[in-house]
């Protein structure tokens, strides 16, 4: 049998705990299972891993995102898996923008709006500008 598992934290949380936590549940019933036969086990293997990502919603890299995006709505948390805690952990400020909307993603007649690609494109092309001239004239700090 195989069992598929993931685990979402959010920044802040002990993620250690949770794994002990975790590992503890499993040896209790890799002992249950090895009390009915010695040869029965499991096995757990990592697939990947994300560090969560903690960007504050009120900092440069959201306000200068927002404001190239055209968006006025507040930075807020996201709740599915991306590199983007990667980037954070290597000391480059990350932000996760793009198009479309997480709960039309990943499945079945998947899809973006043109509005949202245009939107994108318009954002991109601010960004364009916005690199031809010194970053303290655009990040919004």
């Amino acid at each position: 049998a195989v069992l598929e598992f993931e685990i979402r934290y959010m920044p802040g949380e002990d993620v250690t705990r949770i794994f002990d936590e975790v590992n503890i549940l499993i040896e209790e019933e890799r002992r249950t299972l090895k009390e009915a036969a010695a040869e029965a086990d499991i096995l757990v293997e990592d697939l990947s891993a994300y560090p969560a990502l903690d960007c504050a919603p009120d900092g440069p890299a959201a306000r200068t995102t927002a404001r190239l995006a055209g968006d006025r709505q507040p930075a807020t948390t996201i709740s599915f898996g991306t590199e983007a805690g990667i980037y954070a952990a290597a000391g480059i400020p990350t932000i996760v923008c793009g198009p479309g909307d997480i709960a039309r993603a990943h499945k079945a007649d998947e899809w973006i709006g043109i509005d949202e690609l245009a939107a994108a494109s318009r954002m991109m092309n601010r960004l364009a500008d916005a690199l031809q001239r010194p970053a303290s004239e655009w990040i919004t700090r």
